[in-house]
């Protein structure tokens, strides 16, 4: 593997882990502009000796082994999540499937096998004026950063790759050394900065810059748009699929509760909300919990008391598109109410599987293994639904977040809504 000095690279500045559920889905990407930007989580052997192409996983900046990135598919459908959020004033598509052919952009998110560079993105070459050269393969690396942080160096990348340059200006993609979580490309004129020198100049595309500013300034939101052109907005909404149980099924008091999240862009960040009602409950069972889709998920329902009863889920994608699906169904034989407690998977083997008490766990905690046997820290890393005194119980820890983890997402989808 050979390691070649590139020529911009912005330095920076906490990573998770697990791997996602996938399941085929037709029309994906629903194209939201003419331009690409796909985005690898996955690892990827770099190429030698055909430029930066990102159709070939050509690079000039490093050849050999990307390793995977280390975070959660939550964590990962976040950070697109808020590059979708700041590019959609322009005509471009973020995802994770890779077009038929080029031309593309691509940003690799991951470390360097075998090297350890200082946190931040890599461009591998200088400011591409008017994005003349196409496509182009940069990298975010030493991924121990927020989620908006390494979206923003992302797209910092990006943006030299489309004849932006490093800013002075706070609240610009383009200014080196901020973890700022409201960033933009901004619509005005700011100071083109030579980051060696530390004073502003004219910058590698003068030309282009001093259409829409004067001399030693840039705006990066037009010189974008006119690029690019608008982007479209993403008003599909997303699919709930309940598998099981079917509509008029009879099922006994435990049941899989088994459905599948899709979306037309990939990867996608869902707010699933599920609800059980019944006469034959004291309260409703309800929850809540983010996941990367597409995916398909199953939550285990343990004791429900003989009755009939009403499924619904809703999901809310990034771009603020619901959808819902809901089924009826009847429970005969039910259980002894309290006495078990449930699960919820993502339907991977690999992942976390939170087994319940009856699996040999008396104290009433369960044991939340990370996918790898024996490797368990004997506590949930799901949220708890309140069974609302029915008797019956829920576990949803279907590869969950964390209580935390789950407030820190609920803050990125607030935020982006109120600045939206």
């Amino acid at each position: 593997m050979t390691l070649i000095s590139p020529i911009l690279v912005l330095l920076l500045s906490t990573t998770a882990d697990s791997e996602s559920v996938r399941f085929e889905a037709p029309s994906r990407p629903h194209h939201l502009g003419a331009a690409t930007l796909v985005v690898v989580f996955d690892g990827l052997e770099t190429q030698d000796g055909c430029g930066n192409d990102p159709v070939e996983n050509c690079s000039e900046a490093f050849v050999g082994q990307v390793l995977p990135h280390p975070g959660t598919p939550e964590l990962q459908a976040e950070i697109v999540a808020e590059m979708r959020h700041v590019l959609a004033p322009f005509g471009v598509t973020v995802t994770d499937q890779r077009p038929p052919s080029g031309p593309y952009e691509m940003v690799v998110f991951g470390e360097w096998e075998g090297e350890s560079p200082i946190g931040g993105a890599v461009y591998p070459g200088p400011p591409d004026c008017g994005d003349a050269g196409g496509g182009v393969t940069s990298f975010v690396v030493g991924v121990n950063a927020l989620p908006w942080t390494q979206a923003h160096d992302a797209l910092w990348a990006w943006g030299i790759g489309h004849g932006l340059e490093p800013t002075d200006a706070r609240d610009d993609i383009m200014r080196i050394g901020t973890t700022l979580p409201e960033r933009a490309f901004t619509d005005g004129c700011v100071s083109v900065y030579d980051p060696a020198d530390a004073v502003a100049w004219p910058g590698e595309c003068a030309e282009t810059h001093q259409m829409y500013c004067d001399a030693n300034e840039q705006n990066p939101h037009q010189e974008l748009l006119a690029l690019l052109g608008p982007g479209t907005a993403d008003t599909t909404a997303p699919s709930v699929t309940i598998v099981a149980p079917a509509e008029g099924e009879v099922v006994d008091g435990n049941l899989d509760i088994v459905y599948g999240l899709d979306d037309d862009q990939s990867p996608m960040l869902f707010i699933v909300s599920l609800a059980v009602t019944s006469n034959a409950l004291a309260e409703p069972i309800e929850m809540t919990n983010i996941y990367a889709g597409p995916r398909e998920v199953t939550t285990a329902l343990n004791d429900l008391p003989v009755g009939a009863y009403t499924l619904t889920i809703e999901t809310v994608d990034d771009a603020d598109n619901t959808g819902s699906s809901e089924v009826s169904f009847t429970v005969e034989q039910g259980g002894t109410p309290g006495t078990t407690g449930g699960e919820d998977s993502a339907g991977d083997e690999t992942g976390a599987d939170d087994s319940s008490p009856t699996s040999g766990d008396t104290d009433g905690t369960s044991s939340d293994t990370d996918g790898t046997p024996g490797d368990t820290d004997g506590t949930s890393s799901g949220a708890r639904a309140d069974s609302g005194g029915s008797g019956c119980s829920v576990r949803d820890t279907g590869e969950p977040l964390s209580f935390s983890a789950l407030l820190a997402m609920f803050g990125l989808a607030i935020r982006r809504r109120r600045g939206s």
